[in-house]
């Protein structure tokens, strides 16, 4: 009986369904944790969607790719459809099964969308696009900086990145501030150094155009850590230490 009534409160809690708490006995209540603010509902949806896909992204999942969240995403969905059941009350299951429909055809899209979008990146089109995370740092010195990774190679002679990931970087972490996690195209061991050194040297190189130099490490670390797999805790600690392995452009000047 508890198995069933967690899977149904699970099911309604899926978008913060009004009012639900108030249908259950109070030992059940305490399992009940709000752990997103934007409840949707057939009324709000247009207005929210992306705001409550966005929340449940940077919630319930770390260190996925867009893609990969959307499988789980969808797939949560679908088992919590083959569970109806569970919920009695009508109002409650048909209000859950039209925004789940609604959700999954949204991530769907979006992920297609994406994809669309990605594949016709160019350096011209994203070249004169608004840094939004870092305004006073144009795009165009955000992609100097970086090109390099296009360029230079590891130990066993392989670049990096491609010019289409690289873009792809650009473009999702400081035009939309909505990062795409990607793979580099080496597998790390000693030479992991080489690729955090390019970016803590970004760092230092934006340093003087920074309208408030708190949090730097954090915000610069987060720039490698949401953009691409393979860091941890350790690469943190380790942010200061850097290499010359990979060649990075001069400081950037104050405006």
């Amino acid at each position: 009986m508890e198995n069933k009534m967690l899977k149904r409160i699970s099911i309604i809690s899926f978008f913060q369904i009004d009012n639900f708490k108030n249908e259950y006995s109070k030992e059940f209540k305490k399992d009940i944790v709000v752990n997103y603010p934007i409840a949707l509902n057939e009324t709000n949806w247009y207005e929210y969607k992306e705001k409550f896909k966005k929340e449940r992204f940077n919630s319930y999942y770390k260190n996925l790719t867009d893609k990969e969240i959307i499988d789980k995403e969808i797939k949560k969905l679908d088992n919590m459809l083959n569970n109806l059941g569970l919920i009695y009350f009508i109002k409650h299951r048909d209000t859950f099964e039209t925004l789940a429909k609604r959700y999954k055809d949204y991530l769907s899209l979006s992920l297609q969308s994406n994809n669309e979008k990605n594949n016709n990146l160019t350096k011209s089109s994203i070249i004169s696009k608004l840094n939004n995370l870092i305004p006073d740092v144009n795009i165009d010195e955000v992609f100097n900086h970086f090109e390099t990774l296009t360029k230079s190679t590891n130990r066993n002679d392989k670049c990096y990145l491609t010019n289409k990931q690289l873009l792809i970087f650009i473009n999702a972490t400081f035009v939309e501030c909505t990062p795409i996690k990607q793979d580099f195209n080496v597998s790390f061991s000693k030479d992991k150094i080489d690729v955090r050194s390019v970016f803590r040297k970004f760092q230092n190189n934006c340093s003087l155009r920074e309208n408030n130099n708190k949090h730097l490490k954090q915000k610069y670390f987060n720039i490698l850590n949401k953009s691409f797999a393979g860091f941890n805790q350790t690469d943190s600690d380790k942010w200061h230490k850097t290499n010359n392995k990979i060649p990075t452009p001069e400081k950037l000047k104050s405006k």
